[in-house]
């Protein structure tokens, strides 16, 4: 038996499925829908069905009402993707839910991008409320609270994950490595500075690669090898950070005059949730390459 949390106890328990995040999700932009329709008019759908990686999945389907444009959004990580995407990891489509009605997917194909969503075609969707099972009442009464409740963000909690996971990262690299292990301050301050600049990209859509946060390392790195990444993670708790930076293998260098550089940010947002990055830098003697 799997029992969905409402939107409120959702943010208030902080742990949630991808169904969660879907139903937030799609109640974010039905109101978007309905306050600013000039800008955000759209038909907003709960999908269910398989994806790739994590198999049994919700994802949440926007159709703009001018352009027939179709976009599925992964609530989990906010990664959207177009109809016609071969890469999108939503393999396949059973079922569709309204806010009027739900719909079984009863054509032969799956998969987003072979889809015909015409919903009122009954030989491509069947609907759970027809003329002769009608919805009752012409509504159902909703389950979700008219408003949610939000906490403000917590920018002293966040301040000390900062310190807490700097420290636990820095000390269980020199674990991993079991050798003298020193970290340049200047690149990992220099690092610090372009964590902030990966989270506004990630909130508005700019553009930053990993390539151009290496070249903006390479000035102070005097004619050093530089390989690394940023990592991103939603935080939950410290254990799986530590564990995602392991997954990187940086610190398993073997040269013998390798340094490190680390940076730690923590971003607070509204109901305690917390964006974290990481980013991990082992600095070798050789010409500049890009890492990551």
């Amino acid at each position: 038996l799997d029992m969905w949390c409402t939107s409120q106890q959702f943010l208030d328990i902080l742990a949630g499925d991808r169904e969660e995040h879907a139903v937030l999700l799609a109640n974010y932009f039905m109101f978007l829908s309905e306050e600013y329709p000039e800008e955000w008019e759209a038909e907003i759908f709960l999908v269910i069905g398989s994806g790739i990686p994590e198999g049994q999945t919700a994802y949440v389907m926007r159709r703009s009402i001018n352009i027939e444009d179709i976009v599925f959004w992964d609530a989990t990580n906010g990664l959207a993707f177009a109809q016609n995407d071969e890469n999108c990891p939503l393999q396949n489509i059973s079922c569709v839910v309204s806010y009027k009605n739900t719909y079984a997917n009863i054509q032969p194909e799956g998969k987003p991008c072979q889809i015909d969503f015409d919903f009122e075609n009954r030989l491509l969707w069947k609907p759970f409320y027809s003329k002769k099972f009608p919805l009752p009442n012409s509504h159902l009464p909703s389950i979700q609270e008219p408003k949610l409740l939000y906490t403000d963000p917590n920018k002293q909690f966040s301040a000390e994950l900062e310190e807490e996971l700097l420290d636990t990262i820095k000390n269980s690299i020199r674990g991993w490595r079991r050798a003298p292990t020193s970290f340049r301050g200047d690149v990992s301050n220099r690092l610090y500075g372009i964590l902030e600049q990966l989270e506004d990209v990630r909130l508005h859509g700019k553009s930053l690669s990993v390539d151009d946060c290496i070249t903006r390392v390479d000035s102070i790195t005097k004619g050093r090898l530089v390989f690394g990444m940023p990592l991103h993670f939603p935080f939950t708790d410290v254990k799986d950070v530590v564990n995602g930076v392991e997954f990187t293998a940086i610190h398993e260098s073997k040269h013998p005059d390798v340094e490190f550089a680390l940076a730690v940010r923590v971003f607070p947002y509204a109901s305690n949730v917390l964006s974290v990055w990481i980013f991990i830098c082992a600095l070798s003697p050789g010409k500049i390459q890009t890492g990551g």
